[in-house]
């Protein structure tokens, strides 16, 4: 008889990790195209959608997604924000000490400043009170 252990249960798990990560790459790639277009056109931001599928990755979920494109670009230096449940939005300026400051005050942590939906050029934050 032969017994399971948890070195096996372990490369269970991993096994069925790799499509996810394979299709992650395949939306990495996707997106990097995206940018790589905005920014021959002098843009310096853009709002990617995560498609729903893509022809060359294995089945995702693109709301999962969302995160691991955001914490990944995130870790390449870009600015990354959620726009949509399945739009992110990526910016490459330089970031300086004001927008960071910014980003910290009360109401930016309480929710009532927000990205606009559609931002082209230098992101500017907009009022909402509550």
């Amino acid at each position: 008889m032969d017994h399971m252990t948890a070195n096996d249960a372990r490369a269970i798990m991993e096994s069925t990790k790799e499509p996810e990560r394979r299709a992650l790459e395949e939306v990495i790639r996707y997106a990097q195209r995206k940018i790589k277009l905005a920014a021959g056109n002098n843009e310096t931001d853009c709002l990617f959608d995560i498609p729903a599928f893509l022809p060359d990755a294995p089945p995702y979920a693109p709301q999962r997604m969302k995160m691991d494109l955001i914490r990944h670009f995130r870790g390449k230096g870009f600015y990354c924000k959620h726009a949509d449940s399945t739009t992110i939005y990526i910016s490459w300026l330089v970031r300086n000490q004001t927008q960071e400051a910014a980003e910290q005050a009360p109401e930016v942590r309480q929710g009532r400043l927000h990205l606009p939906v559609q931002p082209r050029g230098t992101a500017k934050w907009q009022y909402r009170p509550s």
